[in-house]
């Protein structure tokens, strides 16, 4: 109930007459009105948004003024509401040239947003306040809005023409038909999980096919990474199922959702399932799976696992291509002077079932035991870590706090690590690429021959289930038992490294594309 009583508190203190109560309780309200989300969202529904309820409370200082200056406070107060509408308007009309990339679309130009100004509200709130001691205080924060709204009303103006969306369809349909893409990156994720798209742009790029990326969220632009390639957000239904790609021969897919039947009705091109990484993780075999044509995984691996859960995904419709993403990893010692880890945990999964992280139950654990070793430890948390457990997203931000982040991509990172620390994910195999020993966590506590059962990624790694840290620390800083094994393991789950995976995948990629050709 916290956002009704920021509405009603400022009019109670407002008919007291009392100037200083009303700058107190406004400068409360605003705070309050930041509470108890469940009551907003209700307001909300009701079209009292937040900017409603700003305008509300900022009313109230009214009761406080002479005629003549409520006049300047309520024209204060509805200006800086029609600039931010004003904003929000030109902000939309520009949204449309924000979804697409190394695009050239025809027709009118595009014109070049309003100079970004800081936002009216502040200079609103400071007046509502002064205006209890000051009754004009009102009126240089007039001029300033008024200001501000002459740029914003001609940007609008001058934006006007790109909110035709039918138009946009159109000139995007041009556009198609004269690229004439052969292979098409589908992602319909949002921004936090665009990393499964981004890991497959390089590759796409070295295909010698007219490639295209299409995205259907359209904060997944911004946040995806720096490509050569065109790309589309097709946000609605019907732009993604109005646009007709006649040329396209072969469909990619890092990524599971209902929304990628909007490009599964494609009757003429190769629909295929590429992952975003192997792992021993249920959606490196999840049953929705067997609706595409084939599935593409690294290794032998893969196709077991497969097999295994018995998801009806045929066999004969499993390619195995390697890892092109890996393919520049470096081999054998890091060079490092000083021995350094990568705790590279994943996250909490959308179920309990998908739960492997570790970062909650042992991790804070397991970091202080390698600092106390004195080895230097880097800290790569998966994009989702804490979005669904409050107690995960505790320990993550405890050791973002304490530890060294490696940013940048992941492959950079093993590049200097001696020592991956890892939950059960697709970093297992990838990091077998460069040969160095790793550790797994075992945060349900399995016995070990339970766990490799379940896991056998794990199998050429040590086990850390809370304990064994410092043990398996001076082992692999020792002999290294298991460098044979890992030897073993990277070709069962990456596959031969000849011919090369992004051969491998140049050449399955014809092969499905001639064979939607005939």
């Amino acid at each position: 109930m916290t956002p009704l009583l920021s509405c009603a508190l400022p009019f109670a203190a407002a008919l007291t007459g009392n100037p200083w109560l009303f700058a107190a309780v406004l400068a409360l309200s605003h705070l309050l009105d930041r509470r108890d989300r469940g009551t907003a969202r209700l307001l909300e529904g009701l079209g009292i948004g937040g900017r409603a309820r700003f305008t509300i409370r900022q009313s109230a200082a009214l009761l406080l003024l002479p005629l003549p200056a409520g006049l300047v406070f309520l024209a204060l107060t509805w200006g800086s509401v029609l600039l931010l509408a004003l904003r929000t308007k030109e902000d939309e009309l520009h949204a449309v040239v924000r979804r697409t990339r190394n695009v050239p679309l025809s027709g009118p130009a595009v014109p070049r947003p309003s100079r970004r100004l800081p936002s009216p509200r502040p200079v609103e709130t400071a007046a509502g306040i002064g205006v209890a001691f000051l009754p004009w205080a009102a009126v240089p924060a007039l001029a300033v809005v008024l200001a501000m709204l002459a740029p914003v009303t001609l940007g609008v103006l001058r934006a006007r023409h790109l909110g035709d969306r039918h138009r946009w369809r159109e000139r995007v349909q041009e556009w198609a038909g004269s690229y004439r893409p052969e292979v098409v990156l589908y992602f319909p994720g949002g921004p936090d999980a665009v990393y499964q798209a981004n890991m497959w742009l390089e590759t796409v790029a070295a295909l010698d096919r007219r490639s295209l990326v299409i995205l259907r969220d359209p904060r997944a632009v911004a946040a995806l990474a720096p490509t050569g390639l065109p790309v589309l957000c097709l946000e609605k239904v019907g732009e993604a199922m109005g646009l007709e790609l006649p040329s396209v021969r072969v469909a990619l897919y890092p990524a599971n959702s209902g929304l990628n039947s909007h490009l599964l009705r494609l009757p003429h091109c190769g629909h295929v399932f590429v992952g975003h990484g192997d792992s021993d993780k249920t959606p490196s075999f999840n049953p929705f799976t067997r609706v595409y044509d084939e599935v593409w995984v690294a290794g032998p691996a893969g196709r077991e696992r497969y097999r295994r859960a018995d998801v009806g995904v045929r066999d004969e419709a499993i390619v195995e291509i390697g890892r092109p993403q890996i393919e520049a990893i470096r081999r054998g010692p890091s060079g490092n002077e000083r021995f350094t880890v990568l705790y590279a945990p994943t996250w909490e999964g959308w179920t309990a079932d998908a739960d492997e992280c570790s970062v909650g139950p042992l991790g804070t654990g397991i970091v202080e035991d390698l600092l106390a070793a004195g080895v230097r430890v880097l800290y790569r948390p998966h994009p989702l870590t804490g979005r669904r457990s409050p107690a995960v997203a505790a320990a993550h931000r405890g050791l973002l706090a304490r530890l060294e982040v490696a940013d940048g991509p992941l492959h950079e990172a093993f590049a200097r690590t001696d020592l991956l620390v890892c939950d059960v994910s697709s970093v297992i195999s990838d990091y077998l690429a460069c040969g160095r020993p790793y550790a797994v966590t075992n945060p349900r506590g399995l016995a070990e021959a339970d766990f490799h059962a379940r896991c056998p990624s794990a199998s050429a790694g040590h086990l850390l289930d809370g304990d064994g840290t410092a043990a398996a620390l001076a082992e692999v800083m020792g002999p290294d038992p298991l460098a044979e094994r890992r030897r073993e393991l990277r070709l069962h789950l990456l596959g031969p490294d000849e011919p090369s995976p992004l051969t491998r995948f140049r050449d399955a990629v014809d092969m499905i594309a001639k064979r939607a050709e005939t």
